[in-house]
């Protein structure tokens, strides 16, 4: 990946970001309670998958000397 990929990547997810700020903007509090407990489910849910990846993230770092 370049660094014109990245910023092209990192400027997407901005704009992604705020479409998604204005939207959330318009949602009632019981809506958006909802949202974040499916989110809470689905990071519950996918704990050990999530704790394996951050694992390896570590373990290239400190290959990496990070």
């Amino acid at each position: 990946m370049t660094d014109s990929d990245i910023q092209s990547a990192i400027l997407d997810m901005g704009r992604r970001a705020r479409a998604a700020a204005h939207a959330l903007v318009k949602l009632t509090s019981d809506q958006k309670n909802t949202i974040l407990r499916a989110m809470a489910d689905e990071l519950l849910a996918r704990e050990s998958e999530i704790l394996a990846a951050n694992a390896l993230d570590l373990e290239r770092a400190e290959k990496n000397g990070l």
